[in-house]
């Protein structure tokens, strides 16, 4: 539709306009703020810091009298601080958008990458997660800006459990916590400090785990004084993963912190993480050079004998995925799925690709070798993507980074991707029509019920359910440039190689 619309040339300066305009959020999120890439214990974090000169500039311009001057902070006075906790699977850059609103309100903030996750090379163990935030506030007291007994931890799921275990703990050390979407954990009225729970309307079982925590910490409260305040807020229309992107969330917890503190926070000059939004403008800006100057391929009378249309084709694009649950259950009966070549849950899922690809392609297709051409045509894709969706998400919501104990399960993971990719691109047919979006469609509904299924039938893939709303939007991406590809094992090596590497990148590590 697009491209009958517009002519290319508009196509590639509408694309590269929404590029550039990616940079105004990436630019509004780090002006006046000090960002270090630092380490500790072997733990990758990042500390945010509110530059003094600009808050001070800014303090001066916004409150020139003298009695809103003396409501405020100063600028230069020990700051307030947040340990930030990600949850499982996710990484420093998944909570970011709450760090740069806090470090704009005037607090030092820490985020870290838990053991077994994002950068950090330590094998993931869940009961270390409470050490390594021990390890961030060593840091913090070593920094002369903060305020060492004003420290506050917020986490997200897995990480809410943690913040909540650490605040249990150390009582002494946190004087607030704030749990994102939290599993259940067992808290008392007195401990964590200051608690606020928070989780979105649209995750019941998260919401229902809070309202319980909230009810052995003594239900609602406004005594900070004493450290029982306890709250809950349910955030409207959020999702598990969509919440950590909410500003009504961001902003709920900077309140309570300000409260808790007793701090005047830079409040008045509201920080709104744009950076997700801007992101996924830039996603439709390559999209759009993309449609532009992609080579002009057409099928070639040789590939037309693997598009047949014959009722196998629909049989394989909706009953595979739901085989490959099944072989993943059967396996589960002899080995540890949850751990299946060292990444926790990506391995089974990776497995999981592997049968559902294999099994569509031999019972709907008669398929031809790949050439040559077809692989540097797909490295070529699988770069774009990596471009595109892969290290421009980086800056705005999820680590993109491989490390070595990564980066050497790669080709493995990425080979039992791509069957799936190359028997989905034979179906999807001409890139002219409607029917790619019908079969991505079919994809979208086969794919999201087995593995719901999976979730519920497999001890240890529970988490599957949680990243499903994310496969509809990276398909629908696949789909489009496939359109462009035009040649299915192209297509199935490019976005193999792609899947590969974000289960490789996203899922926990053993070692």
């Amino acid at each position: 539709m697009v491209s009958r619309v517009f002519s290319p040339m508009v196509r590639v300066l509408l694309g590269f306009v929404l590029l550039v305009l990616y940079l105004v959020p990436l630019g509004q999120a780090g002006t006046g703020i000090i960002d270090r890439q630092v380490s500790r214990a072997g733990h990758p974090m990042t500390l945010l810091m509110p530059d003094s000169r600009w808050q001070a500039e800014r303090h001066a311009d916004e409150h020139t009298d003298e009695a809103s001057d003396a409501l405020l902070t100063h600028p230069g006075d020990p700051m307030p601080a947040i340990i930030l906790v990600h949850g499982f699977a996710g990484s420093r850059q998944m909570v970011a958008a709450y760090g740069y609103t806090l470090a704009h309100a005037g607090y030092a903030v820490v985020m870290l990458d838990l053991p077994g996750h994002g950068r950090n090379r330590a094998p993931y163990a869940r009961d270390a997660n409470v050490a390594a935030i021990g390890e961030a506030f060593e840091l913090l007291q070593g920094e002369p800006e903060v305020d060492i007994s004003r420290v506050g931890l917020l986490g997200h799921s897995m990480g809410a459990e943690a913040v909540l275990r650490a605040g249990l703990g150390s009582p002494e050390r946190y004087r607030a916590t704030v749990a994102v979407s939290p599993v259940y954990t067992a808290v008392s009225a007195a401990t964590p400090r200051n608690l606020q729970l928070q989780a979105g309307s649209w995750e019941p079982r998260y919401l229902d785990a809070a309202q319980r925590v909230l009810a052995d910490a003594g239900g609602p409260s406004t005594d900070f004084a004493n450290g029982r305040a306890r709250a809950l807020v349910t955030v409207p229309r959020a999702e598990h993963i969509g919440i950590l992107f909410r500003n009504s969330s961001h902003r709920a917890a900077r309140d309570w912190f300000d409260q808790a503190f007793e701090y005047q926070s830079a409040g008045s000059n509201d920080h709104h993480d744009w950076r997700l939004l801007g992101w996924l403008l830039h996603v439709v800006g390559w999209l759009l050079v993309a449609s532009a100057i992609a080579p002009a391929y057409r099928r070639e009378p040789a590939m037309e004998r693997d598009v047949i249309r014959r009722p196998m084709n629909w049989i394989g694009v909706l009953a595979s995925p739901f085989v490959a649950t099944g072989s993943v259950l059967a396996l589960a009966q002899f080995v540890a799925v949850g751990s299946l070549g060292g990444v926790v849950v990506g391995g089974a899922l990776a497995f999981w690709f592997l049968v559902a690809g294999t099994v569509f392609l031999l019972v709907a297709y008669r398929h031809r070798q790949p050439t040559g051409g077809d692989f540097v045509r797909g490295i070529g894709l699988f770069l774009f993507l990596g471009i595109a969706l892969g290290i421009a998400g980086h800056l705005a919501w999820a680590n993109w980074a491989l490390i070595p104990s990564r980066l050497v399960r790669w080709p493995l993971f990425a080979l039992a991707c791509t069957p799936w990719f190359v028997a989905t691109e034979l179906g999807q047919g001409d890139p002219r029509g409607t029917s790619r979006w019908v079969w991505w469609g079919a994809q979208v509904v086969s794919v999201v019920g087995a593995m719901l299924l999976l979730s519920r039938l497999v001890p240890g893939m529970g988490v599957v359910a949680l990243i499903l709303p994310l496969l509809p939007a990276y398909f629908a991406v696949f789909v489009y440039l496939g359109g462009k590809v035009r040649r299915p094992w192209t297509y199935g090596i490019g976005c193999g190689l792609f899947f590969g590497w974000v289960l490789v990148v996203a899922f926990p590590v053993l070692g």
